[in-house]
């Protein structure tokens, strides 16, 4: 768990305990945070702050936000079918994107974090 036991001790006794929720755990849980992020190039924290920039500009509770978590995978056909669903609603959204994966899911989970920057262009997204 990315926290440690003074910041949320009722959380870790939970899943920690086999009373409440450790049942459901599948091996034994740590408490090992905080985990932070090293400082990102100059080039990444200015997309992030033209999306912020973007974000900012938008009306309260007006934008979606999707993200699949670092082991959400899709094929590409998957991902266009619900790019195409965004375009058609007409909803302001931020979409945390993926690279496409047509092999089995549990290998791209295991692959999360390697390829590119987050921020260029892809082609596996329709145009618009």
């Amino acid at each position: 768990m990315n926290t440690w036991q003074d910041l949320e001790p009722r959380a870790i006794k939970a899943v920690t305990d086999n009373e409440i929720l450790g049942r459901f755990a599948k091996g034994p849980v740590y408490s090992i945070g905080p985990l932070v992020r090293t400082v990102e190039p100059k080039e990444k924290r200015e997309g992030e702050k033209l999306i912020l920039s973007w974000l900012d500009q938008q009306p309260d509770e007006s934008v979606i936000y999707l993200s699949f978590g670092s082991g959400g995978t899709m094929s590409e056909g998957q991902m266009r079918e619900l790019a195409y669903g965004l375009e058609l609603s007409k909803q302001r959204f931020i979409w945390v994107v993926r690279q496409p994966m047509e092999e089995d899911a549990s290998a791209a989970f295991f692959n999360a974090g390697k390829g590119g920057d987050g921020l260029t262009v892809v082609n596996y997204l329709p145009e618009g």
